[in-house]
């Protein structure tokens, strides 16, 4: 039915305005209800549909006609009217429905033209060592990055095995410059590849609870290193005070 044009969907529960009808037992009698937005659409499956053959069957299309069923009409069945909030939230539907906002203006770039990805930019057992080791990168490439332009976000995937990392830029021509100046590039002793992103990939990769826990355990054993490093040893004795050094100096006149 779709084929036809856009199906009216229920603005309380937001499924499509569509019905099989079934007998007492629930098994479907082969015919059903679908309602269009548009009145064209009707016209159009009355076209395209009507006589069409579905898995061996012959398709039947009219239009609906509503009318009161007599001694078994049951006013309750009837649906509610909409109240005033929810036929305005109807019409804005409808608004959105039917504007056209096109992705790109002519001669505009794409939003993943903005995006990087450095691939080769590190090993991820690094991170099993010293955790610390990831902000350091971010730091880093961050710092290299920002020659050629504003960044808005930097994702840093230290788990994906490909050692990637992907740099949102604020033009499409700053990321252009990246590209240009830092593929084949070394990044400490590790050669980069340095493209554009494709606007699908997805490079978040999703670790075991096993894994998790010993990147937790790390994390945990260096930051209890740092303490360490922080505490004031009690092994040093105080070094003496030199009482000439506490004399105020005399003072010129």
């Amino acid at each position: 039915m779709a084929k036809c044009g856009m199906i009216e969907h229920d603005v309380r529960n937001k499924k499509a305005k569509m019905k099989l009808y079934k007998d007492e037992k629930g098994v479907p009698k082969g015919d059903g209800l679908c309602s269009y937005i548009k009145p064209e659409s009707v016209e159009l499956a009355l076209t395209i549909l009507d006589g069409s053959d579905f898995k061996g069957n012959t398709v039947s299309v009219e239009k609906a006609k509503f009318e009161m069923k007599g001694a078994n009409y049951d006013p309750k069945l009837k649906p509610k009217k909409l109240n005033k909030r929810e036929k305005e939230k109807a019409a804005k539907q409808m608004e959105r429905l039917f504007a056209w906002v096109p992705d790109k203006m002519k001669g505009e770039r794409g939003k993943n033209e903005k995006v990087v990805i450095v691939k080769n930019l590190f090993d991820p057992l690094e991170f099993n060592k010293d955790p610390g080791l990831i902000q350091d990168y971010k730091n880093r490439i961050r710092g290299q990055c920002s020659k050629f332009g504003s960044i808005t976000k930097l994702n840093f995937y230290d788990k994906h095995e490909e050692g990637i990392c992907q740099i949102f830029f604020q033009e499409a021509s700053e990321a252009d410059m990246a590209i240009e100046m830092l593929h084949g590039r070394l990044f400490g002793k590790r050669l980069m590849s340095v493209d554009r992103w494709d606007g699908k990939t997805k490079y978040k990769t999703v670790e075991s609870k096993e894994e998790e826990k010993e990147r937790l355990d790390a994390w945990e054993k260096f930051l209890e290193g740092e303490d360490e490093e922080k505490k004031p040893s009690n092994d040093k004795k105080p070094e003496p005070v030199d009482e000439k050094k506490l004399e105020p100096e005399p003072m010129e006149t």
